[in-house]
């Protein structure tokens, strides 16, 4: 089975950030225009208030998944 257009091995296994993984696999795998796109859809910003229940969040500002400056 062939990769996904835009799937770039090479790049993948070069990639230092998660960000480098994410543009080069993740986005074109599952049809994203670019990484940016996939970002947005992924989000949560802009949907918090839709959730039937408090919720607390808490992460490291050093958190590779998540960046320590609030983007809500």
């Amino acid at each position: 089975m062939d990769p996904p257009p835009g799937f770039n091995v090479k790049a993948i296994l070069k990639a230092k950030t998660v960000r480098e993984f994410d543009s080069a696999g993740t986005a074109p795998q599952f049809g994203f225009k670019s990484v940016e796109d996939y970002y947005i859809s992924a989000s949560t910003k802009g949907h918090v208030h839709k959730f039937p229940i408090p919720v607390f969040s808490l992460n490291a500002e050093d958190d590779p998944m998540s960046p320590g400056k609030c983007l809500c």
